[in-house]
């Protein structure tokens, strides 16, 4: 009976090596890692179809290029004068800090939303499109990305306004 841990064709011990029947056992081969890469990706698509993702719609997101004209397009510039520090001095430290950025002109808040909700749309479309059957980390990393930027929009309209709510 030949060992299997003790080479034939060497006369040194292979102290590491291990019956090719075990080897097989206990590592992991291209077809487990296939698998996992494909659960992975069922789960990221499972979490984005739990999402609710709600928007308001606008003919501008029907056009040719909608994505230029809402995404790209450089913000409204801001005619709101910022507040003098020296008028900030009297207020709290919690409150002086809501007035370090400058509220909304009319012009900034529709092209925020607009911006938001489209972002969001581009999200919820990309995302029915997909087949289950067929998923690419590049579709559902691009899906996460438009929600990402959305909540990035979300967050500059809250920071620009809480100091009216406060």
């Amino acid at each position: 009976m030949k060992n299997p841990i003790i080479s034939e064709s060497v006369s040194t011990v292979k102290l590491n090596s291990k019956p090719k029947s075990l080897a097989n056992k206990t590592q992991p081969n291209a077809t487990s890692a296939k698998t996992s890469a494909k659960q992975q990706l069922k789960q990221t698509y499972d979490k984005l179809l739990s999402l609710e993702i709600d928007y308001i719609t606008h003919k501008s997101f029907k056009l040719k290029n909608a994505f230029e004209k809402i995404v790209t397009a450089p913000e409204p510039a801001s005619t709101v004068a910022r507040v003098n520090r020296s008028k900030l001095a009297d207020l709290p430290a919690y409150m002086a800090c809501l007035y370090e950025k400058p509220l909304l002109t009319f012009d900034q808040e529709q092209y925020l939303f607009r911006k938001f909700n489209y972002l969001k749309y581009l999200a919820k479309q990309k995302l029915t499109a997909l087949n289950a059957d067929s998923l690419k980390h590049a579709d559902l990393n691009e899906i996460e990305n438009l929600l990402q930027q959305a909540d990035q929009v979300r967050q500059h309209v809250i920071q620009s306004n809480l100091r009216l709510v406060v």
